[in-house]
């Protein structure tokens, strides 16, 4: 029987993995996949998680996503929080992600 710590590594593993998949379908060109898997599988564990680095980096590149599927103001949004998030904990990341705001 798994205690609590190992069950949320569990969840914690699947939810990375789950975003790494993401990213490749998005490389091999299956945005609408990748934009599923982050939206549906990925985001809601990493936020019940609590693992706000993890879903900066995330959602700047489900922005990316988003983008590639001509959706400008969904993209728009997830930068932005995004950004709030990577300014409130301080990550160098937070400059990359203002210039993806201002192309």
């Amino acid at each position: 029987m798994q205690g609590p710590d190992e069950k949320l590594g569990d969840i914690r593993f699947l939810a990375v993995t789950q975003s790494k998949i993401a990213l490749i379908l998005a490389r091999q060109g299956d945005l609408h996949s990748a934009d599923r898997l982050i939206a549906d599988k990925s985001i809601p564990d990493l936020e019940r998680l609590g693992y706000r680095i993890t879903l900066v980096m995330l959602r700047a590149h489900w922005a990316m996503i988003k983008r590639g599927l001509r959706q400008p103001a969904a993209a728009k949004a997830l930068l932005e929080t995004a950004l709030a998030d990577a300014e409130l904990l301080g990550l160098p990341v937070a400059s990359q992600i203002r210039n993806l705001l201002d192309p």
